[in-house]
């Protein structure tokens, strides 16, 4: 299912570019067919789903596209932590007012226990914080684009993260798969490095 979710680079791209004129370098689209083809070969198989579920997923996928352009172009207008304060403010919302509704459906618990507790925390601070600080501070140097594409690398950390904790097996169309991820990943981060470079000025 979740390979349907990861064709929100693209929208991404097309995003930025319709709505901000941000026109991709070249490069951006081998990069793109390389992830989002590499995501198709290591994810699950998605013949049996549901049309419910594969609709609530491209509703996802579009609203996480448009979260992420819009984040792209109001970062570089602030600080960092002005940011991540706005973001967390709005979620912590967001989920105070699901959990006080209690829509049918969706079970809100708390933890249960201590070590439930610390599972929580580490989530909200590792998971949470450390990870959306380190992606806010990556997408205001190298914007959207180049973001959403970089991302696809977390189709390999939890290839990674199930073979060693949960004895799940490597196929080897996800070994083709993983290695059309890096290698999209690869092409652009050297790209961007050499624009960067261009653009830097030269100290005599």
């Amino acid at each position: 299912m979740m390979v349907i979710f990861y064709h929100y680079p693209i929208v991404v791209v097309f995003l930025g570019w319709l709505f901000y004129g941000q026109r991709p370098a070249r490069v951006i689209w081998p990069c793109l067919v390389a992830t989002i083809g590499g995501v198709a070969l290591t994810a699950s198989d998605v013949s049996s789903a549901q049309s419910s579920g594969v609709l609530i997923i491209l509703a996802g996928a579009l609203v996480y596209s448009v979260y992420q352009v819009i984040g792209a172009r109001v970062m570089p207008r602030t600080d960092l932590l002005t940011g991540l304060w706005m973001v967390f403010a709005g979620a912590g919302f967001s989920f105070a007012t699901m959990w006080l509704l209690d829509p049918p459906g969706i079970e809100s618990t708390m933890p249960a226990n201590t070590i439930a507790w610390m599972a929580a925390a580490e989530i909200a601070v590792v998971g949470t914080v450390m990870a959306m600080g380190a992606f806010f501070a990556g997408m205001k140097r190298i914007g959207a684009s180049n973001s959403a594409v970089i991302q696809t690398f977390e189709v390999i950390v939890t290839i990674g993260m199930g073979i060693a904790f949960l004895n799940e097996s490597l196929t080897g169309r996800q070994v083709l798969g993983t290695v059309c991820i890096l290698g999209g990943v690869a092409v652009l981060a050297r790209a961007e490095s050499r624009r960067e470079a261009a653009m830097s000025p030269q100290v005599p």
